[in-house]
């Protein structure tokens, strides 16, 4: 048995549940937006542009590494 000083009584649950309701009614719509296919297909070409004006990925080896 829990010490009396560490029992939620019902205000203290109903307290819990409704912070809990707010915060979840607050954060899933906004986490769980999907933008549209026409927005997705447009920054999809864009950032395929970008990587391929940076050109193929390689290893130069001419920076300054711990002072070598």
């Amino acid at each position: 048995m829990m010490p009396r000083h560490l029992q939620m009584g019902f205000i203290g649950r109903f307290l819990v549940l409704a912070v809990y309701a707010i915060a979840m009614s607050i954060g899933l719509p906004t986490m769980s937006r999907a933008q549209s296919p026409a927005n997705v297909k447009e920054a999809m070409a864009l950032l395929k542009a970008k990587t391929a004006k940076l050109g193929a990925p390689g290893i130069k080896g001419e920076d300054a590494v711990a002072g070598k």
